[in-house]
């Protein structure tokens, strides 16, 4: 069973003590870096650095909701119905921006 938002959350706040959102999102950055170095491995195929990254990024993501006191959980499902309502205007390359 994996692990949800608030339990990575939780797990981020034992793990390296009390923090603030600022320097959560500090991380998050450092992450997305991290991130983007690995694109060229996705366009060769490599996708185990990336994904491990990706994943990285989703639990440092869990360490700042935790920190404002965000259920992450509840919060997507709540975007989530407002971007189902939207219209969409698409890019052509699998991206878009509601109108």
């Amino acid at each position: 069973m994996a692990d949800g938002p608030s339990s990575i959350g939780r797990w981020a706040d034992r793990t390296f003590g009390e923090s603030t959102v600022k320097a959560r999102w500090a991380r998050v950055e450092e992450e997305v870096k991290e991130a983007r170095a690995k694109l060229k491995e996705v366009e060769h195929g490599n996708l185990d650095d990336f994904a491990e990254e990706l994943a990285d990024i989703y639990i440092t993501i869990c360490g700042v909701a935790q920190t404002a006191g965000i259920d992450l959980t509840d919060e997507i499902n709540r975007k989530m119905h407002i971007n189902r309502g939207r219209k969409w205007k698409l890019r052509g390359d699998g991206t878009g921006q509601h109108e």
